[in-house]
């Protein structure tokens, strides 16, 4: 969902809001996600063995 929000304001200020926005907007979801979701998947154990180290659990 972010990276179809970041990617609708970065196509909006670059390109403008017109009849071929929605398109341009596709385009530009399809490629940040393509590189969002596999980074999250590389990233995501990292952090979390980061995090069960820095918080303690009671």
């Amino acid at each position: 969902m972010m990276s179809c929000i970041v990617s609708g304001l970065a196509t909006a200020l670059g390109a403008g809001i017109d009849g071929a926005f929605p398109l341009l907007w596709l385009r530009a979801w399809v490629a940040s996600w393509a590189i969002a979701f596999p980074s999250v998947l590389l990233v995501a154990p990292l952090v979390r063995r980061i995090l069960a180290r820095v918080v303690v659990r009671d």
